[in-house]
């Protein structure tokens, strides 16, 4: 490969082409290097580059593809397809704790109690800080302003007609 080449190709995936292509010579000898007759030597490797660039630090998925190697020497495109090819690593399901059941039933009835509690009113802070002002406390003027919105937007009637 040139200087050139070498210089625009990352050191990590020049690692990886030098040992794909190494194992594909030792692999198919002589009949790798032939389908490529009449192509430059550093046009191929620009390609095989390419072609490699997205599994430099995925050692699994080129092992995976030496491993499945198919009788003919494949191309660039051929060997990156095996690589593609890869299976995913199984994944791990960890089955979630037995929870004990008595601890259930009192979050249950907790829920329960909530949820028959009355409700209360949901612009209540409004109000409290709006007497408070009323009553003659200093309140910033930021939350003064966001109570009277509130209060506002609260006794607007929703529907207009």
């Amino acid at each position: 490969m040139s200087d050139e080449t070498e210089r625009k190709v990352p050191a990590d995936l020049v690692e990886l082409m030098g040992k794909v292509l190494r194992r594909m010579v030792a692999t198919y000898g002589k009949r790798f290097w032939s389908q490529y007759q009449g192509a430059d030597e550093a046009d191929v490797r620009v390609i095989w580059a390419r072609e490699l660039a997205g599994y430099v630090g995925q050692q699994r998925a080129v092992a995976w593809a030496f491993e499945n190697l198919p009788e003919d020497p494949p191309n660039a495109i051929g060997f990156r397809n095996l690589c593609r090819r890869c299976p995913p690593l199984p994944t791990v399901v960890i089955e979630a704790p037995a929870v004990d059941p008595a601890i259930v039933a009192r979050e249950l009835q907790r829920s329960a109690q909530i949820l028959q509690a009355p409700q209360t009113n949901p612009t209540g802070w409004a109000e409290r800080i709006l007497q408070r002002h009323q009553a003659g406390e200093r309140v910033p003027r930021g939350v003064l302003a966001h109570a009277k919105a509130c209060r506002r937007q609260a006794t607007d009637d929703p529907v207009k007609t």
